[in-house]
C-alpha cells in the first residue's frame, strides 16, 4: 500500500478541516509538498510538507518505509548507542542517530526508546536475539520475531535466582541499582553489554558467575554458572563470558548466604507473559524496543486509551514525535513528525499522530521517544529538522538494512553536484539551493550539526540555527554520503524559545569579598539539558578562574570569579557565549 495519499485525497481532507469554525477557506489552503524516493531495495524515503497556511499550522512528516518481503536481506534491527547500555557521562551509553547509522552501514535509522541521562533504554530491549533489558511497567513493546514478522504487545516479566529449591526474585537486568536501604530489596543481573563494571552502591553484595550456559541471554531457559568471586559496594568488574548478580537488602542477604563462596552453583531464569497472560517465547524474538503509548491496534485508534505510563499534556501537546507502525501488508514505517519550530512544523499530539498513521496505511503503531530526541537519518545524514539546535545523542535506535538498488536504477555520482552559495551570507530563515544539476529522484539529501534541513522534493536547504555544519547527498543504499559541503549559518537565536537558554547565578564567597562562584545551567523551554557545551566566560570588573568551561550531562557548570580590587558591584558583570552558537548569550550582574 502506498504511504502517500493522492493529492485529491489530501485536498478532500483539507476541505473537511477548512469547514471548521474560524478555519481558512478550502481555496486558500496551500497544497502539500510530497516527495517519494527509493533509497534501497524495498526501502523508500517519503516526506510530506504541509506549508504555512495549512489549517492547524505547518507540519513536516518524514518516513522511511521498509518492505521486508521485497527481497532477502531487508530487515529492521534494534541497536544501542555506543554499543553499551550505561554511561557515566554523555559520551557513553548514547550516540547520535546519524553517527550510529553511518558507523553500522545502515540505510536509515530513527531514535527509539525513552532514556534517562545515563543512556540506558527504559523498557524491553533485544538485539540480534540477545535480551539486554527486561520489560518495564506497562510500556508497549515493538518486536520482530526470527521469521521477520513485527508485533506489538505489553509484556510482563518474572525472573528468579536459585540454588536448588532456595530461590529469590530477580528484579531486573542491566539497569541502575536501587539505593541500598531497608525499603529497597532487590537482585539485578548484569551482563558485559551493560558497562565494564557495576555502579558504585553502598551496602550491595555482588557475585560474578562463570556461565556454563546462557550467554548471550535468550530467555525462557535456565542460565547456570559457578561463583568466581564476590564483592561489596559495587564497582565490580563485568568480564567477558561472565555475569554479575548484585543485591541489596534481602537480596544481598540471600546472595551472601547461598553464593558467598567461590564455586557455589547458581541458576538464573527469566520468563515473560503476553498481555493476555499467555507464556511469551523470548527465544523467537530477534529485535525489540520499548515505546510508550500504543497508537493503533488492529486498525483502531487507541491513542487516548492505551497504556504506556503517559497521558495528560504529554499526549495532547504538539511535540516532535517519533513512531513505528506496521501496515496490513507487513511494511514497517519509521515515522518522524517535526515540531516546536515556528513556520516550519508545529508538532503533533498522539491522537492526531495515530490518525495520520492510519492514513499512511498502518494498522498497528507505537509512539517512541520524541521531543529533542527525534531524529531520522539516511546514510549518516539527518533528513528531518530536529527541534534543538544540535542532534541529541540517544540511548537506542531502530536501524534499517537492505541491499542497494540495482545499478541501472541508481544515479551515477557525476549526476549530482552540490556547491555552497557564494553570492550571499546564509542567515537563519534563509532558503537556498545548493544544487548545480537537476536532482535525480532516487537521491536523498540531508544535513548535520543542527544548522538546518533540506526538503526532499526540491533539494533546498532551509537555515534554522546559526553555526557551522554540512549538507550532502546519499547514493541509494550507500553507507556514507557521496558528497558533503560545509555551510555556515549566521543569525542570533535570541527570542527563539526552542533554543537553549542559560540560567546564571553568582554566589558571593563569605570568606573572601573579592571572590564569587558563577553557576551555569543551560536548557531549552522543555527542560532538556544542553550537555557537553563549551562556554566562553567574559568578566567585567574581574576575571574568571578559567576562560572556558564545559557543561556536564545535566547542562550545568561552574567557575570561580575574582573581582578587581577597585571594582564595585554596580560595575561587575559576567557574560557567557557559545563559540558554536549552541545557546543564547546571557549576562548576569
Amino acid at each position: 500500500m502506498r504511504f502517500f495519499l493522492p493529492l485529491s485525497s489530501f485536498t478532500a481532507s483539507f476541505v473537511i478541516i477548512s469547514a471548521l469554525p474560524g478555519a481558512a477557506s478550502a481555496q486558500s489552503v496551500p497544497a502539500p509538498i510530497i516527495s517519494e524516493k527509493p533509497i534501497a531495495k524495498g526501502v523508500r524515503l517519503l516526506q510530506t510538507v504541509l506549508p504555512e497556511g495549512t489549517p492547524g499550522g505547518p507540519l513536516m512528516i518524514t518516513v522511511v518505509e521498509v518492505n521486508p518481503k521485497a527481497e532477502k536481506g531487508i530487515h529492521v534491527d534494534a541497536a544501542l548507542g555506543g554499543d553499551i547500555v550505561w554511561g557515566t557521562d554523555p559520551s557513553l551509553g548514547r550516540e547520535n542517530v546519524s553517527a550510529l547509522t553511518a558507523r553500522t552501514g545502515a540505510v536509515a535509522g530513527i531514535n527509539a526508546s525513552f532514556f534517562p541521562f545515563a543512556g540506558n533504554p527504559l523498557g524491553f530491549h533485544v538485539q540480534k536475539g540477545e535480551m539486554v533489558i527486561e520489560p518495564a511497567g506497562d510500556r508497549t513493546v515493538f518486536y520482530i520475531t526470527k521469521d521477520g514478522v513485527p508485533h506489538f504487545d505489553v509484556l510482563t516479566y518474572r525472573g528468579t535466582v536459585s540454588q536448588g529449591t532456595d530461590s529469590i526474585a530477580l528484579d531486573g537486568l542491566n539497569r541502575a541499582p536501587a539505593a541500598a536501604s531497608a525499603a529497597k530489596n532487590e537482585v539485578v543481573l548484569y551482563t558485559p553489554i551493560f558497562f565494564p563494571a557495576t555502579l558504585p552502591s553502598k551496602g550491595r553484595f555482588e557475585v560474578a558467575l562463570r556461565l556454563t550456559s546462557g550467554l548471550p541471554l535468550r530467555g525462557d531457559t535456565d542460565i547456570t554458572g559457578t561463583v568466581l568471586r564476590t564483592g561489596e559496594d559495587g564497582k565490580f568488574s563485568i568480564e567477558p563470558n561472565t555475569v554479575v548478580l548484585s543485591g541489596c537488602g534481602t537480596g544481598a542477604d540471600y546472595l551472601r548466604r547461598v553464593a558467598g563462596k567461590v564455586g557455589a552453583k547458581m541458576t538464573v531464569r527469566m520468563d515473560m507473559k503476553t498481555s493476555d497472560g499467555k507464556p511469551f517465547d523470548l527465544s523467537q524474538v530477534r529485535e525489540a524496543v520499548a515505546g510508550s503509548t500504543r497508537l493503533l491496534a488492529a486498525g483502531k485508534n487507541i491513542a487516548e486509551t492505551s497504556a504506556g505510563g503517559v497521558g495528560g499534556s504529554f499526549s495532547t501537546t504538539q511535540h516532535p514525535r517519533s513512531a513505528v507502525g506496521v501496515t496490513a501488508d507487513g511494511k514497517i514505517l519509521l515515522v518522524l513528525v517535526d515540531g516546536r519550530q515556528k513556520g516550519i512544523s508545529r508538532g503533533i499530539g498522539l491522537v492526531e499522530l495515530a490518525h495520520r498513521m492510519q492514513a499512511m496505511g498502518c494498522v498497528d503503531a507505537l509512539n517512541l521517544d520524541g521531543g529533542g530526541s527525534s531524529a531520522l537519518s539516511v546514510g549518516g545524514l539527518i533528513v528531518n529538522s530536529p527541534s534543538g539546535n544540535v542532534e541529541r545523542p540517544v540511548a537506542s535506535m531502530l536501524l534499517v538494512f537492505a541491499p542497494p538498488l540495482d545499478k541501472d536504477k541508481a544515479p551515477k555520482p557525476s549526476q549530482v553536484t552540490l556547491a555552497a552559495p557564494t553570492a550571499k551570507i546564509i542567515h537563519v530563515g534563509d532558503t537556498v539551493s545548493v544544487l548545480t544539476s537537476p536532482l535525480p529522484p532516487q537521491v536523498a539529501l540531508g544535513s548535520r550539526d543542527g544548522i538546518g534541513y533540506v526538503t526532499q522534493a526540491d533539494g533546498r536547504f532551509h537555515a534554522t540555527h546559526p553555526g557551522k555544519g554540512v549538507i550532502g547527498w546519499v547514493m541509494p543504499g550507500s553507507k556514507q554520503p557521496v558528497q558533503t559541503i560545509p555551510i555556515t549559518v549566521v543569525g542570533a537565536e535570541a527570542g527563539n524559545k526552542e533554543g537553549f537558554t542559560p540560567a546564571l547565578t553568582i554566589t558571593a564567597d563569605p570568606a573572601n569579598a573579592n571572590h564569587a562562584t558563577l553557576r551555569i545551567k543551560i536548557a531549552n523551554y522543555e527542560g532538556d539539558a544542553l550537555g557537553s557545551a563549551v562556554v566562553t566566560i567574559t568578566v567585567t570588573g574581574g576575571k574568571p578562574d578559567t576562560a572556558t568551561v564545559t557543561t556536564d550531562g545535566k547542562g550545568a557548570a561552574q567557575v570561580g570569579i575574582t573581582w578587581d580590587a577597585g571594582s564595585t558591584p554596580a560595575g561587575r558583570s559576567v557574560t557567557i557565549t557559545s563559540p558554536g552558537s549552541r545557546f543564547v548569550a546571557a549576562t548576569v550582574k
